[in-house]
């Protein structure tokens, strides 16, 4: 049983587009060439794909899960909006997509740590400038996988115990739903998922490596610029 077995139900109500994640985007792209290109990494039902299609930019979105990408299809689409969604994992992008091609890379939702193999991760990040126009940057968001998502429906519950050697982690994640007796039914989503999640300090570092001079960091979608220990997102350019 994969991710998207129980959890896609419930989705767009535990990963929220919030009005500031589009104003984010719209302060981000603002100097560059309209309609301005966005590569959308592990783009889950494509929610955030659409509104930002909606704002005028060109999209592309991947993601690895075919349940995903075929809700983000069936979603309606703004007439004559740039909006592709491909199935294609994200160390592929190297292989498949254009280089020297888009203005902004964008992996959301902490789909990073799932990059669970740190020589793998740098090979991602060059992948990511490679596939960026000289002055291009990735926004890598880097949520508290430990932090309870919740909406009315349901809550969805993280764990994380190291592995035997201590580099990665493995996440375990749980629905919690109330069902028609009013009792708590638990359905497990991840189990023993191998993740590794950098530090900020250390994921400049690998992004440095890889060709992008400068970072700024943010918290909460919010165009404030915040210490790297602070930050949940970070823009590498």
């Amino acid at each position: 049983m994969n991710f998207t077995e129980h959890i896609i139900e419930y989705y767009d109500e535990l990963y929220p587009i919030t009005d500031d994640l589009i104003a984010f985007f719209k302060n981000e792209l603002d100097a560059y060439p309209v309609p301005a290109k966005i590569l959308s990494i592990e783009c889950g039902t494509g929610l955030c794909e659409h509104r930002l299609a909606k704002c005028g930019f060109d999209i592309t979105a991947i993601g690895a899960e075919r349940r995903f990408i075929d809700t983000a299809v069936r979603r309606h689409r703004t007439p004559n909006a740039a909006l592709r969604f491909f199935q294609m994992e994200p160390l592929d992008i190297g292989r498949f997509l254009a280089k020297n091609f888009y203005h902004c890379t964008a992996i959301l939702d902490g789909f990073i740590y799932f990059i669970h193999d740190k020589t793998l991760l740098r090979k991602f990040l060059y992948d990511c400038k490679a596939g960026l126009v000289p002055e291009g940057r990735l926004i890598v968001h880097l949520p508290d996988m430990l932090q309870d998502k919740e909406s009315p429906r349901v809550k969805l519950t993280s764990s994380i115990q190291n592995d035997e050697d201590g580099e990665k982690g493995l996440l375990t994640q749980t629905l919690e739903r109330t069902d028609a007796s009013g009792g708590i039914k638990r359905i497990p989503v991840r189990t023993g998922v191998p993740v590794y999640i950098p530090s900020v300090k250390e994921l400049t570092g690998y992004a440095r490596e890889a060709g992008f001079k400068d970072a700024a960091f943010y918290k909460a979608w919010k165009s404030l610029p915040v210490r790297p220990d602070e930050a949940d997102i970070a823009v590498f350019s």
